[in-house]
């Protein structure tokens, strides 16, 4: 019975996916916007014919401007846009900064003796240079951000020194995103902010939003596509 299961299972994710692509077909012949979403693992949440996913790993925000890093992700956003940019215009959007909110930024505060506020400022200046460099390198690029999505449950399984509880990691990801928002003015970019919709009262996640501890699923499409026809207009 599992091993039927799993066959089922495997026939409905190709069948998807097969109708995934010919919607893209049909949206590019009919000339309907279309958007590539590069970033960490939150990207699979943009599983939808307005999207080509680019997932390059578990990269930081803050270190996308640096020559060197564990996930080498810098040099892998600009081999992949040397492949797919040919001299016409396209839209880029890029996921990241949710993994400093959730280990990183406290950690370094507490590391360095410093404010939450300026890790973080440091956090989102790293990554505006790294944008404009891209901005500057691929000047037929419309640039989108995505706002840091909201904290999951995720306990410290990596066992990450200083690791925040979910409330203070939020005030990181709202600190975070007021200061994406002002830096995207600044730099004429387009910042896509759906934070709202998908939290409660309480400021947690509403679960039909919710994947697993960590990352949201496809039903919040609708709000990205809503942002950025209000950004467009």
């Amino acid at each position: 019975m599992n091993v039927l299961f799993k066959k089922y299972k495997e026939f409905k994710a190709t069948v998807f996916f097969y109708q995934l692509n010919l919607k893209k077909i049909f949206r590019r012949i009919n000339n309907q916007s279309f958007y590539h979403v590069i970033g960490d693992s939150h990207v699979l949440s943009f599983l939808h014919e307005a999207f080509t996913i680019h997932h390059i790993g578990s990269a930081t925000a803050y270190k996308l401007s640096s020559e060197k890093s564990t996930t080498n992700s810098r040099k892998k956003i600009i081999n992949l846009l040397n492949k797919i940019y040919k001299e016409k215009p396209f839209n880029l959007i890029f996921v990241f900064g949710e993994i400093d909110a959730r280990i990183h930024i406290n950690k370094t505060s507490k590391n360095r003796k410093t404010s939450i506020s300026k890790v973080a400022e440091q956090t989102i200046s790293s990554y505006m240079n790294f944008l404009k460099l891209i901005k500057e390198k691929y000047p037929l690029i419309t640039i989108y951000i995505f706002n840091v999505l909201p904290q999951g449950e995720q306990e410290n399984i990596y066992n990450v020194p200083f690791y925040a509880s979910r409330k203070e990691r939020s005030k990181i990801v709202e600190t975070m995103n007021r200061m994406l928002k002002e830096y995207s003015k600044k730099n004429d970019f387009k910042f896509i902010y759906i934070y709202d919709k998908l939290i409660d009262k309480n400021g947690k996640r509403q679960m039909k939003y919710i994947f697993d501890d960590v990352h949201f699923n496809r039903k919040i499409i609708p709000y990205v596509l809503d942002s950025i026809n209000k950004i467009n207009k």
